[in-house]
């Protein structure tokens, strides 16, 4: 099989689909495969791949030239490719679906849906105001409704569709896509023995508090910044590490100086992947006060580094946490409901007991449950293939 893989987030900017790109482009080409990447990053760093991953990038920073030579690129190589791999509906799967079609001999099209990304433009501009539930209710105009037409029209066309959680599934179902050409496969990761052996056995800060992902609005990080102040009164050691870029940021940053947090509060920008992961190993606790997931690497991987987990109760977690990892409860609070936020972060950084139970639930259920990233790569792999096949 030779695949080319269109990119439209890539390394060194964070977040999960930059995550699952590199590591199935690594693992693939291990196992045989010819994989490409077509990225539309500039900076996309090399680096991060197998060197027998071939990577592309776009070089303009204009926005128009840019998907331009992005769209030729997908249209030259798709040529001697057997499938095109789009990491997204929009930004890299509207110009692949362009690709694909305009070649002499129509080329097949897998696609990997996230989430809405109609809804998260809508949220950045603050053009969209409810739930992802009933954005999918309403009819908008303009550039969202443009957005969203896009992103139907390309999960339609695909003769795949891989989704990482049953909700998502539901939700590009109720898009109109045939429920055939939708497959749902869990996210996993995929990290080194080694790397595992050093950060499992990092020594921690128990009230160092971390966040990792786009800062994105519905991630809740502002709440978490406003509840540090009350955690201070409390212990004047706490600590919050924020890792990840985005739209957010300036207003994070603005928050933070006008609570004076500068001191208690770090924001430490991009990371590289492994640089993450050791910040959070060497942390007492992941806080996730998101309103909206489709379904987070960085649980997955603060399992793995020994980092307890604290989320908010929305479908994707609860999915993944209880209904997926049987996770034990009282793990999970209401997206921004403070004084619970408050009361389980206090309890979680200091009840050696709490904390006993969630590391002893960890050990016994990571090593069945397939989150090394083997599973994730073969059904990967199956699922393109038979596709390929057909």
């Amino acid at each position: 099989m030779r695949l080319l893989i269109a990119a439209d987030i890539f390394p060194p900017e964070s977040g999960g689909p930059a995550t699952y790109c590199v590591t199935l482009a690594n693992e693939l080409v291990k196992q045989g495969i010819k994989v490409k990447i077509v990225s539309l990053n500039k900076q996309s760093d090399k680096g991060v791949l197998d060197p027998k991953v071939k990577l592309y990038r776009v070089h303009f920073k204009n926005m128009l030239f840019r998907y331009g030579e992005y769209f030729l690129l997908l249209w030259v190589l798709i040529w001697r490719t057997d499938i095109v791999y789009a990491m997204g509906p929009v930004n890299a799967g509207w110009p692949a679906r362009l690709a694909c079609l305009l070649r002499p001999r129509k080329k097949k099209l897998a696609v990997k849906v996230v989430g809405d990304y109609a809804w998260e433009q809508g949220q950045v501009l603050g053009l969209v105001k409810e739930g992802i539930d009933d954005f999918q209710k309403r009819q908008y105009r303009g550039k969202i409704g443009s957005l969203r037409n896009k992103e139907i029209a390309v999960t339609k066309h695909a003769s795949l569709v891989i989704v990482p959680s049953e909700y998502l599934e539901e939700l590009v179902i109720g898009w109109g896509v045939n429920p055939e050409r939708v497959r749902v496969i869990y996210n996993e990761v995929f990290l080194p023995t080694e790397l595992l052996t050093e950060l499992a056995s990092s020594p921690k800060n128990l009230k160092r508090i971390i966040i990792i992902g786009r800062l994105m609005p519905w991630k809740g990080v502002m709440t978490m910044v406003e509840i540090m102040p009350e955690l201070l009164r409390r212990d004047s050691s706490y600590q919050l590490v924020i890792i990840g870029d985005g739209p957010e940021r300036g207003r994070i940053q603005s928050l933070i100086q006008q609570l004076q947090l500068e001191s208690a509060v770090q924001m430490l920008g991009p990371l590289s992947h492994d640089q993450a992961l050791r910040e959070m190993a060497k942390s007492g606790l992941l806080v996730l006060n998101s309103r909206y997931e489709g379904l987070p690497h960085v649980i997955l991987e603060s399992w793995l580094v020994g980092c307890p987990v604290f989320a908010s109760n929305i479908v994707a977690h609860v999915e993944l946490l209880q209904r997926r990892y049987q996770f034990p409860d009282g793990l999970l609070f209401k997206p921004d409901e403070k004084e619970v936020m408050i009361s389980g972060i206090l309890k979680l950084t200091t009840d050696n007991k709490t904390r006993e139970i969630i590391i002893k639930n960890r050990q016994q259920l990571l090593p069945n449950k397939g989150l090394s990233g083997d599973n994730m790569i073969a059904l990967t792999r199956q699922a393109l293939q038979q596709v390929c096949a057909s």
